[in-house]
């Protein structure tokens, strides 16, 4: 059985074999992030191996500092600075201020750059009626401003979706249509069908992130495995520490975000329990 962590600064192996543990670690890289993990399995030979669990916070470190493919964000017309706003109730002091900021908040980061944060004409009430039906014409009008920007990707969360996602349906046909059938797409009626405006588009989008930055790389690794010999299951950690098959868990990559601590602290609780102490404290101090 092999183990993968990959980390910001270093990628560190793991083989289990015949009750014999073999580690290595190897320099991550920004420019082929796939190149550490098959070097650490060809170093500790994973031919004949039946499974290879891979754990990371590649994804989290992309988001912390901002390394992020270019993507847009596809909202109701007036909603499309939800994500700036977040959650959190405001202080009465700053009802009205414009300027006010969270002391703790990235306002001055977004995830989406406004100018990519797009709205369409098209309202779903709170009980799934159709108030205002969806203009195609202006959604086209959008997307093609959008495809002139260069994006990689388009989150879709519009108002009242998760009760009725006609519209985010169709928006993503738009999507398609005008920009290509290869364009990554990520609704929020798929992604989080939940209530809360700023956690659903805000894991819409880091949906998309993840697609981007995880699809071809977990691809890449797959095949050089296999070229090595490698004939098992390749799993993917996600943010329960759950195992999943790759392509499973790339249904809903957003769940891999925080695969890495997850990974970490099931694996902390799995050392106490070996040694007997229920009571730990752990840290991982990496170089991100």
């Amino acid at each position: 059985m092999f183990g993968v962590d990959v980390g910001g600064t270093f990628t560190d192996v793991v083989a289990v074999r015949d009750g014999k543990i073999s580690v290595t670690k190897v320099p991550s890289s920004r420019s082929n992030p796939p190149a550490p993990v098959v070097e650490g399995a060809k170093r500790l030979g994973v031919a004949g191996s039946t499974v290879f669990n891979h754990a990371s916070t590649m994804g989290l470190n992309a988001v912390i500092e901002r390394r992020l493919p270019k993507i847009a964000y596809l909202t109701t017309d007036g909603f499309r600075d939800v994500l700036d706003r977040g959650n959190v109730h405001r202080p009465l002091d700053a009802q009205t201020d414009p300027a006010w900021r969270r002391s703790f908040g990235d306002a001055n980061r977004p995830l989406v750059p406004r100018y990519l944060r797009r709205g369409v004409v098209e309202r779903v009430t709170a009980d799934g009626n159709v108030l205002i039906e969806l203009d195609e014409d202006s959604a086209r009008h959008q997307l093609e401003v959008l495809g002139k920007c260069g994006v990689e990707g388009i989150a879709i969360c519009t108002i009242n979706s998760y009760v009725n996602p006609a519209h985010e349906i169709r928006l993503r046909e738009l999507v398609h249509e005008v920009l290509g059938g290869d364009m990554v797409v990520s609704i929020s009626s798929e992604t989080s069908p939940l209530a809360k405006e700023y956690t659903r588009a805000s894991t819409t989008v880091i949906d998309v992130f993840m697609k981007l930055i995880f699809t071809d790389y977990s691809a890449h690794i797959d095949r050089e495995l296999r070229e090595l010999g490698f004939d098992g299951e390749l799993n993917f950690a996600d943010c329960a520490a759950t195992l999943l098959p790759w392509q499973e868990a790339l249904n809903r990559p957003f769940r891999i975000l925080f695969a890495g601590p997850a990974a970490g602290t099931i694996s902390s609780v799995r050392l106490g329990a070996a040694i007997g102490e229920n009571n730990l404290l752990c840290a991982d101090v990496g170089g991100t």
